[in-house]
């Protein structure tokens, strides 16, 4: 569909909103200048769309923009774009290798979640934030940049991209979010940065080759112990890597055993416990098969559900 054909398309009445185009468009699209803005849903469900090409001066790209393109093969970002929302785009089943304009500032929920072929992506520093489930699914991701400014990996964020193999987690990052990692299992070690502030729960859950969690000495709030994660003062164990063998003692100092803390932790064949253990969190060993007998202190006063499961 050249610019001309584009005048079928629906915009605002200045035509700096593009909000829709036919759904049965075929090929590759040019964008006209003067375009500011793609409207939520504007490309959402044009099945035999292959490129795209936008003109320079699109701020804003709108919510599920290009959901379900599932032809797209090119799209090229112009260096303007400051916003990609929520599930732009979700479904982009051939869409192999974006490029992220340097001064973005947003990236939605689920932008590029199930882009099952997608397999490179450099996220700049203007982005604070990695949003929830951004790149979940994207099975065919291996080359990952987190440049120095991003400070949030949302939930989920890079959940089922199992071609991960290496990732290096930017100094400025402060909080990493719940399954942000799970099912990475191409993951065998990573490391957590000096500034990263708080951890949510299961970051590494079903990461079946991690190995070793190692923590940034000069980190305040966390500490890793023969590869697995604790806050600082050794009270809380966070998590053990999947891929930890053999017996495992829990150290001295530990009160409390976090949610998720081994789940599926298939090749733990013993685990002991400290005097003076308190809790053990919801699905803390859930799915260890391996582990054989369990022996809890008496100073243990809180079992989360589901902390001793075999199965899921």
């Amino acid at each position: 569909m050249s610019t001309e054909d584009m005048k079928d398309c629906l915009y605002n009445e200045d035509k700096t909103v593009l909000y829709s185009v036919p759904k049965n468009i075929v090929g590759e699209v040019e964008v006209p200048a003067g375009v500011t803005e793609l409207g939520d849903d504007a490309f959402r469900g044009c099945t035999q769309l292959t490129k795209v090409t936008l003109p320079e001066g699109i701020t804003r790209v709108g919510v599920l923009c290009f959901e379900g393109c599932r032809s797209l093969k090119t799209v090229k970002l112009p260096k303007t774009v400051r916003f990609i929302g929520e599930f732009a785009f979700k479904g982009c089943s051939f869409l192999k290798n974006i490029e992220l304009p340097r001064r973005l500032r947003f990236l939605g929920q689920g932008a590029f979640e199930n882009c099952i072929s997608l397999e490179s992506i450099a996220i700049p520093g203007s982005v604070d934030a990695v949003s929830p489930w951004c790149f979940y699914g994207c099975v065919a991701l291996r080359y990952v940049e987190l440049s120095e400014g991003i400070k949030v990996l949302g939930d989920h964020a890079f959940r089922q991209c199992p071609n991960i193999k290496n990732i290096v987690l930017p100094e400025s990052l402060k909080f990493i979010g719940g399954w942000s990692f799970c099912e990475c299992d191409g993951l065998q070690e990573i490391t957590i940065p000096e500034n990263v502030e708080m951890i949510g729960s299961c970051p590494f859950a079903f990461a079946k080759n991690l190995k070793s969690i190692v923590v940034d000495s000069a980190n305040t709030h966390f500490v890793s112990v023969d590869g697995a994660l604790y806050v600082k003062d050794m009270h809380r164990l966070i998590c053990c890597p999947i891929g930890y063998e053999g017996e495992f003692a829990v150290p001295s100092d530990v009160k409390h055993i976090g949610s998720g803390a081994f789940l599926n932790c298939i090749g733990i064949t013993s685990i002991r416990f400290p005097d003076g253990l308190e809790s053990v969190g919801n699905y803390a060993f859930e799915g260890c098969r391996s582990l054989k007998e369990i022996k809890l202190p008496p100073s243990v006063t809180d079992i989360g559900e589901r902390a001793f499961q075999e199965e899921q």
